[in-house]
């Protein structure tokens, strides 16, 4: 169970419908965040016309291999707080269905807590807490190990407080 209060019932279904409806929540919560006019990089991090494909692609459309170097680069040579909260439920969407090669989803949790997203609104916060939570969920009724690895490291790495159940 995540600190926070979010989990799964024993008798609630874990599989990726669960993802989905988080998903889906995900973007509920993020739906007041305006529309970015730009986003601003280091140049040799993101090109003019991948900095202006973020903006000018709808979100829920926007692929993997469009949003992967400005995932990888947030809070650090891209990007600010309010692109970061538009663009975040794609990323996460992404991330939770392993879909990135590059960034791992470790990555984007280490770009949340950079982020500082713990001092978020709570709607914002308690709806990555949810999908995570449906994440971890998922992967162990899948028994993925790989995934249960890679979740717990991101969770540590956001600053999710985490205690067995």
């Amino acid at each position: 169970m995540l600190g926070t209060g979010f989990a799964a019932s024993a008798g609630e279904s874990c599989m990726n419908s669960g993802v989905d409806d988080a998903i889906e929540g995900l973007h509920l919560a993020f739906s007041g965040e305006p529309k970015p006019a730009s986003v601003e990089a280091c140049e040799c991090c993101l090109s003019k016309e991948e900095l202006e494909e973020l903006v000018t692609t709808p979100l829920r459309q926007l692929a993997p291999e469009q949003l992967s170097e400005y995932a990888s680069c947030v809070t650090l040579t891209a990007g600010s707080e309010g692109d970061f909260r538009y663009l975040l439920p794609r990323i996460l969407d992404i991330s939770v269905h392993g879909q990135f090669s590059w960034p791992d989803h470790e990555q984007i949790c280490m770009n949340l807590a950079r982020g500082e997203w713990l001092s978020w609104p709570e709607p914002l916060k308690a709806s990555i807490v949810d999908l995570f939570s449906a994440a971890w969920e998922s992967a162990i009724a899948n028994d993925d190990g790989w995934k249960a690895d890679e979740l717990v490291c991101g969770f540590a790495l956001a600053g999710i407080d985490i205690h067995p159940s």
